[in-house]
C-alpha cells in the first residue's frame, strides 16, 4: 500500500512540476485543451489555467480538433477507452506545429490500459519511455 501510494504521488508530483514548468514562461493568455479520460483532474487544471488568464477548453472522448490549444493536457487516456488513429495524427500534427503536450499516467498496476495509450502516444510522435 505503501509503494502504491508512493507511486502516485509521484505522478501527481510530475504533472505539478510540468504545469509550474510551463506556468514560469512568460505569460500571455491563452487556451489550454485538456483530456482527462476518468474526471479526476479537470477541476483543479481548470481551475489554475482559468486563474492564470486562459480559457481552458474539456476535451470529450471524441475530440476531433486542438486547433487554436496553446497547450494540450492529455490525462489518463486509455482509462475508458483510447485513443483514435485521427486523434493520434492530430496530436502528431499538433506537435511537430510546435505545440506544447503534456500526458499524465498512473503506473501500470493501477492503470495497465493507461501505459499501454500513454506508449501509443510516444509511439506515434516518434518516442518512447
Amino acid at each position: 500500500m505503501i509503494r502504491s501510494q508512493k507511486r502516485r504521488n509521484f505522478g501527481f508530483a510530475a504533472v505539478v512540476l510540468g504545469v509550474a514548468a510551463l506556468a514560469a514562461q512568460p505569460a500571455s493568455a491563452g487556451t489550454v485543451d485538456i483530456y482527462d479520460a476518468i474526471g479526476n483532474d479537470f477541476a483543479s487544471l481548470n481551475t489554475f489555467f482559468t486563474g492564470q488568464g486562459n480559457t481552458v477548453n474539456q476535451l470529450s472522448t471524441s475530440f476531433s480538433t486542438v486547433a487554436g490549444a496553446n497547450f494540450v493536457i492529455i490525462s489518463e487516456p486509455g482509462f475508458t477507452s483510447n485513443l483514435t488513429a485521427g486523434q493520434l495524427t492530430l496530436l502528431d500534427t499538433y506537435v511537430n506545429g510546435g505545440g506544447r503536450l503534456l500526458i499524465n499516467s498512473e503506473y501500470g498496476g493501477y492503470c495497465t490500459a493507461c501505459m499501454t495509450e500513454v506508449n501509443a502516444i510516444l509511439t506515434s510522435l516518434g518516442s518512447s519511455i
